[in-house]
């Protein structure tokens, strides 16, 4: 498929709503970076988990990421929103788009019904895969891997935010997929930078990590404060 790219101008509303809701941000003081389950020490997040209480917001990144999908070209036949953190979202898009929706049990079940998906499907039917964020593609691989083990053809898989650290490159050797992002983390603070939103020390904290760890593009998109 191509690369589906959202017009900046809608970029910069959903990177707006998601700065404004305390959901993406970058610290000025480095003793406030987060640590990620890579290790890596990053002065910049993203938490969609707060938007879920929100209507507006479930609407917001569910109409974005419903646009980046039909921009792309997937034909699917279900929803799959990757657990636990795009479930709610992902359900928000199945009712707006009248699509069915599939949910990936979160853990095994020892007892009951034990079917690791739950929904209504027949082998090789089409889903897209919808998650909050790529930073590593580890585990975007092993959920392309678990669908496709239990009879289903991945066709498209779309992020809310690219952290640009090489997940998307990554899943793309090894699978074929290509992940589409509503948002990529140079553009965004670029974005933000230009309105006065982040001061030059947080984009230059971002700009210092990806020199670091970034894909090869991150930084000339980014360019400089």
């Amino acid at each position: 498929m191509s690369n589906a790219v959202l017009p900046e101008e809608r970029q910069f509303e959903i990177a707006m709503h998601l700065h404004n809701e305390g959901m993406f941000g970058v610290y000025e003081d480095p003793n406030d970076f987060i640590t990620l389950k890579s290790e890596r020490v990053s002065p910049h997040y993203l938490n969609l988990r707060p938007g879920i209480a929100s209507t507006e917001t479930r609407h917001i990144i569910a109409r974005g990421m419903l646009d980046l999908a039909s921009m792309d070209g997937s034909e699917f036949e279900h929803i799959v929103g990757t657990p636990e953190a795009f479930t709610s979202y992902a359900t928000t898009m199945a009712d707006i788009s009248g699509t069915s929706l599939l949910q990936p049990r979160v853990a095994k079940k020892e007892s009951g019904n034990k079917v690791p998906i739950l929904g209504k499907f027949t082998p090789e039917d089409r889903v897209a895969l919808f998650d909050d964020v790529v930073t590593d593609g580890r585990t975007k691989i092993d959920t392309i891997s678990g669908l496709g083990a239990a009879g289903l053809n991945v066709t498209g898989y779309f992020v809310v935010m690219d952290r640009q650290e090489g997940g998307a490159p990554q899943v793309a050797e090894e699978t074929g997929i290509n992940i589409q992002s509503v948002l990529r983390v140079a553009n965004v603070v670029r974005m933000l930078r230009a309105e006065n939103v982040y001061s030059v020390t947080q984009f230059d904290n971002v700009r210092e990590y990806l020199e670091r760890y970034g894909d090869s593009d991150a930084l000339e998109s980014m360019g400089t404060a």
